[in-house]
C-alpha cells in the first residue's frame, strides 16, 4: 500500500489509528502478565522471586531487538515488520499458558522472553514509518500520539484482565489479548 500524501492530515488518519492500536495491543500484552502472575503462582506455587523472574523475562527478550527492529524496519519495511511482530508476540501470548503448563517456570519464562524479542521491533518499526507518512512539521506530536496510546494498553489491560481472569481463568487472559492481535 502506498504511503499516503503528506499535505492532507486526513489520509494520516488509517495509519496513526493501526499504529496506536499496535501499541495498544503491545501494552496490554505485556501488562496482563501483572494480573495473570497471580493465580498462575497459586497453581504452580511460585515464590515472589519466581514471580519476578517470570515478569521480568519479558525485557530480556525485548531489548534484544530494539536495534535489529529498526535496521529490519529500514531494510524491508516497516509495515512488514510490525506485521511480523505482532503476529508473533500474539502467537506468543496466545500459547503462554500452554507454555506454563507444560514446560513450569522454564516455559513460562520461554514464553515471556519470545513475546519480548517479538514486540522489541514494534517501535522501531512505527518510528521507521512516521516520516514516510507525516510531513516533518507534524512527526514529533504525532510520534507522541502513537507512543501515548502505550498508557492506553496498560489501563485496558489492568481493567479487563481481572474480570477475564475472575470469570474464564486465568488463561483466557492471554487467549483474548493474543487473539486481538
Amino acid at each position: 500500500m502506498p504511503p499516503p500524501r503528506k499535505n492532507d492530515p486526513w489520509d494520516w488518519v488509517p495509519f496513526l489509528v493501526l499504529t496506536s492500536l499496535a501499541v495498544i495491543l503491545s501494552y496490554a500484552d505485556r501488562t496482563n502478565m501483572g494480573i495473570a502472575i497471580v493465580p498462575m503462582a497459586d497453581e504452580f506455587h511460585w515464590s515472589t522471586k519466581t514471580r519476578g523472574t517470570v515478569l521480568g523475562a519479558f525485557f530480556f527478550g525485548y531489548v534484544g531487538t530494539q536495534i535489529v527492529g529498526g535496521w529490519l524496519a529500514d531494510r524491508w519495511g516497516g509495515a512488514i515488520v510490525l506485521t511480523v511482530g505482532l503476529t508473533l508476540w500474539s502467537a506468543f501470548t496466545v500459547a503462554t499458558p500452554t507454555a506454563a503448563r507444560n514446560g513450569g517456570l522454564a516455559g513460562a519464562v520461554a514464553a515471556r522472553v519470545l513475546l519480548g524479542l517479538a514486540e522489541g521491533v514494534g517501535y522501531p518499526a512505527i518510528h521507521s514509518m512516521l516520516p514516510q507518512h507525516l510531513p516533518a512539521r507534524w512527526l514529533n506530536a504525532m510520534a507522541a500520539l502513537v507512543t501515548g496510546a502505550s498508557y492506553v494498553g496498560g489501563v485496558v489491560a489492568l481493567l479487563a484482565s481481572g474480570p477475564i481472569a475472575v470469570r474464564l481463568g486465568w488463561p483466557a487472559i492471554f487467549w483474548v489479548f493474543g487473539g486481538l492481535g
